[in-house]
């Protein structure tokens, strides 16, 4: 989902309000984003879920708990 997706759901449900959750099995909620704080850049996941540590290490993702 992205911003065109947030924007068509909130014609809808005008008074919702859109969180996108992406997330790891092992480690339940990864990152989350508001819709917004959403733009038309799908690439953009938000912000670290609390008590979750994300890094990058060469082209390798890191998420501890």
């Amino acid at each position: 989902m992205g911003l065109p997706e947030a924007e068509r759901l909130k014609t809808f449900f005008p008074e919702a309000e859109i969180t996108l959750y992406y997330w790891a099995s092992e480690v339940n909620y990864t990152t989350y984003i508001k819709g917004r704080y959403m733009t038309r850049d799908r690439t953009i996941i938000g912000r670290s879920s609390p008590g979750v540590a994300i890094s990058v290490k060469g082209e390798e993702i890191f998420v501890t708990k």
